[in-house]
């Protein structure tokens, strides 16, 4: 499979499906990798054997599920990098230490839903081999009391060991992966002492490890660090950075059993809106994450659901936010868990009605009441033409409908250019009528 890697490198395909060599998408104009078509839960990719201490450099682009399906690159069987989402050709790079090491790359799907073109693209493989010290570039870790800590020390020049003095109580280094993992159960600040070595020699730095409770876990992982969070129920929420849509960190419900339930609250005063991005992985009709506003059930979840942004309004007062994740008496199934990321409170600010959230990612104001976001349709022979404000970089869904009750979203998703975006809908001829709306992915 020519990706412009060195002579001596053989490229094996594995996966669901055998990735192709293509001319169409490449980063160089000739050529590139291209994934396999795979099924939920499949993966397609390429491997290889790469003899260090050397750094590898690629490139690579995806077109996936934001935050469900991904592109990754494994060293040794562990993940070193990713992308998801449509991303255009971006640069990686990692190092190995000695020896030979096995270095996957492959795209990996969800149980949940597709979007986009569903795979992934890799170009320009380049091997060069170093001989330099290790340089630490970790500094602090965060950890919370009582939640389960897995974390790389993250250096260059592939080290072949690490080692740590000061860890605390409950926590240990791998000593050959740098992985630093295991629970704290006291809170506290304390300084750690990491060393790095390879062929060149080796590194030392002081970091420290923060441990902090987990109400402000929860807080920080679902990006409100000015909300006080709580969380009861027969298992805690805990704050995780596996499950994310924003690539750091989000809210995960407790692990528990048949009948149980995992709840989370916290308060706002409205008026306001409140936005959040929440998912499932449950027995599909019987184990729901719930969200209420006071005692009132708003909305519930259930199944394999992907990531989803939710909006509600919340009226005058003091008002209590709660997510619950609720089981039946019976089986389990998929993760058996619901996510919570990226919470947010928005105002209106001209009272026009839309608030500050919509009026950002369209580009209009919210101190100004006749700029609002605002759709126009307009037939153009077999065509329609779909207009709306935009802001450049930002992305947008579009879906339509024949009925206003069923909704259906066209593939991929709409990544802005300047501040008016045209979608062309080719395929509404002979229909007597039909609605579209704009969204936030």
């Amino acid at each position: 499979m020519p990706v412009e890697q060195p002579d001596t490198l053989k490229i094996i395909p594995f996966g669901y499906g055998d990735p192709v060599r293509q001319t169409a998408i490449s980063k160089d104009g000739a050529d590139a990798i291209e994934t396999a078509v795979v099924k939920n839960e499949e993966y397609s990719g390429i491997e290889f054997t790469v003899n260090g201490p050397a750094k590898l450099d690629f490139q690579w682009k995806v077109s996936s599920e934001k935050n469900g399906d991904y592109l990754v690159l494994t060293v040794d069987g562990y993940v070193r990098d990713y992308i998801t989402g449509e991303k255009d050709w971006t640069a990686a790079s990692t190092y190995v230490g000695s020896g030979p090491h096995n270095v996957d790359i492959y795209y990996l799907k969800d149980p949940g839903v597709a979007t986009g073109q569903d795979k992934g693209w890799i170009d320009q493989i380049e091997i060069t081999p170093t001989a330099v010290v290790p340089e630490i570039r970790t500094g602090v870790i965060q950890a919370y009391q009582g939640v389960y800590l897995r974390q790389s020390v993250e250096a260059t020049h592939a080290p072949s060991a690490f080692s740590a003095t000061g860890l605390p109580p409950g926590l240990s280094l791998h000593a050959s992966t740098g992985l630093i993992y295991g629970t704290v159960n006291v809170v506290g600040s304390y300084p750690v002492t990491l060393q790095a070595t390879n062929s060149a020699g080796t590194a030392a730095k002081q970091i420290t490890v923060e441990v902090g409770t987990v109400a402000l876990g929860l807080a920080d992982a679902i990006d409100a660090l000015q909300q006080v969070i709580a969380t009861s129920g027969d298992v805690s929420w805990a704050p995780q950075a596996v499950y994310t849509t924003d690539g750091k960190d989000a809210a995960r419900t407790g692990e528990i059993a048949n009948e149980g339930r995992s709840e989370m609250t916290t308060q706002v005063i409205g008026p306001c809106k409140v936005v959040f991005y929440w998912g499932v992985s449950s027995e599909t009709g019987y184990d729901f994450l719930r969200f209420y506003l006071d005692d009132a059930e708003k909305k519930s979840i259930s199944g394999e659901t992907g990531w989803r942004r939710e909006g509600f309004l919340v009226p005058s007062g003091t008002h209590t936010l709660r997510w619950s994740y609720q089981k039946d008496a019976y089986t389990a199934a998929g993760l058996d868990a619901g996510f919570v990321d990226r919470f947010a409170i928005y105002q209106d600010g001209d009272g026009d009605g839309v608030y500050e959230d919509l009026e950002s990612w369209f580009g209009t104001s919210d101190q100004a009441p006749t700029l609002v976001p605002q759709v126009t349709v307009q037939r153009s022979g077999n065509n329609t033409n779909l207009q709306f404000p935009s802001v450049a970089g930002n992305e947008y869904w579009i879906e339509y409908s024949e009925n206003l009750v069923t909704w259906t979203r066209i593939p991929g998703t709409i990544i802005a250019t300047g501040p008016s975006t045209t979608w062309i809908d080719r395929n509404a001829t002979n229909k007597p009528r039909r609605y579209y709306r704009v969204l936030l992915p």
